[in-house]
């Protein structure tokens, strides 16, 4: 299989990749079988991104999974940044702030009341001279090291794999 990449005339950021072999390719949509230079289906009129690509059956099983879900699901993979949402972790995360952010509010509530369980042990702490400081500092740390990873694991997502699992399937690490 022959592939080249290059601009398209009516999307320059579309991607061309030429292909031997067959002159269709299935939509990710419905799976009718269109021209191989097609923009769009012709029965459901989804628009291709890659034009002249020809789909596996694999591939085709795989989109469609994720095509269902996206579909349930009322919000749109750009309203979301990973990198937005890294930041909240990273600063604002023992506040739960990422997980309100990304519409996981159970996530957030948790965050929120584990921070608060974990300040009212420092306050403890601090009544009793220090009696309660080994309970408050392996829980508190804790809870930062957990959100320091929600952190990491947000900056190390691709765009798509973020928005699958922490949008669509709302995962909390």
């Amino acid at each position: 299989m022959e592939t080249q990449s290059s601009p398209s005339a009516s999307s320059p950021a579309a991607r061309v990749v030429r292909v031997s072999g067959s002159q269709t390719k299935r939509c990710p949509e419905c799976g009718q079988r269109t021209q191989l230079d097609s923009a769009t289906c012709q029965q459901c009129e989804h628009v291709f991104q890659t034009r002249f690509v020809q789909f596996e059956e694999t591939q085709l099983a795989a989109t469609k999974l994720t095509s269902a879900r996206a579909a349930q699901h009322p919000i749109q993979p750009t309203q979301h940044d990973r990198v937005a949402a890294g930041v909240l972790a990273l600063f604002f995360g023992l506040f739960g702030m990422d997980g309100f952010y990304l519409g996981n509010t159970t996530m957030g509530l948790v965050s929120l009341v584990l921070f608060l369980v974990a300040m009212l042990l420092g306050v403890l702490s601090v009544l009793t001279l220090g009696v309660m400081l080994c309970v408050f500092v392996p829980f508190f740390g804790t809870l930062w090291l957990f959100t320091f990873a929600r952190a990491i694991v947000y900056f190390a997502s691709s765009d798509a794999d973020f928005y699958r699992r922490y949008v669509i399937e709302q995962r909390w690490i």
